[in-house]
């Protein structure tokens, strides 16, 4: 539980950090001055460094940040967002936004980038994508890459299959065929019910083998 929460807090906070980055972004483009670009929340905690007329802080509350312009609510601070022209001030508006849909670009090219895709040609096929630490699988010696080809007698074509089999066999011993590069062998897995569900039973992550892609 306490994994999820921290994933939570670091994806809200990267999301607001990109989303005020491009209203600080935007003010420097259009000549609006920055009096504060914070890391996380007030109360402040310390201030980093000041360039080009901004303080950039670090703040208590690790949710995000946030971008105070000069004059954001007064129209009549000169230099100010309040004071700029109508387009300036929705630009500045707007920006914030745009950041949040470029970093969702950013991060789906990274991850095709990286992981590639499904192979259609191998879609029946259910390769081990990673394997926890200290886990039945990993102490039976299955390793990334694998394919599994039965699981306690029963052909697998997809990772459901396999998981359906296990989860009918806690506790119990199950043999696992699998192919790794151009042999076959089998072993034995016990898949513990004792174990957090978010691991697995037998610490496996699966899905069908990946294929690298060249993105423009």
């Amino acid at each position: 539980m306490f994994q999820y929460i921290l994933e939570f807090i670091v994806a809200l906070a990267a999301l607001i950090i990109a989303h005020e980055l491009g209203h600080f972004l935007a003010c420097r483009l259009f000549k609006v001055e920055v009096e504060e670009f914070g890391l996380g929340l007030p109360p402040r905690a310390a201030r980093l460094f000041r360039a080009g007329g901004t303080d950039f802080t670090l703040n208590w509350i690790p949710l995000g940040g946030f971008v105070r312009p000069k004059g954001e609510n007064d129209p009549q601070v000169s230099g100010g967002l309040a004071s700029a022209k109508p387009l300036v001030r929705i630009g500045v508006a707007v920006a914030g936004p745009l950041m949040n849909l470029l970093l969702a670009v950013v991060l789906y090219m990274a991850t095709f980038a990286v992981l590639g895709e499904p192979d259609p040609a191998r879609l029946n096929e259910v390769e081990i994508q990673a394997v926890l630490t200290a886990s039945p699988a990993e102490e039976a010696g299955l390793q990334v890459g694998d394919i599994l080809l039965s699981v306690n007698g029963q052909e697998v074509h997809n990772s459901d299959e396999v998981r359906t089999i296990i989860y009918a066999h806690l506790d119990q011993p199950i043999a696992i065929r699998y192919r790794r590069g151009d042999s076959t062998a089998e072993l034995s897995v016990t898949p513990l019910s004792s174990r957090p569900a978010e691991q697995g039973a037998t610490g496996l992550q699966m899905g069908p083998p990946m294929r690298a892609i060249s993105l423009p």
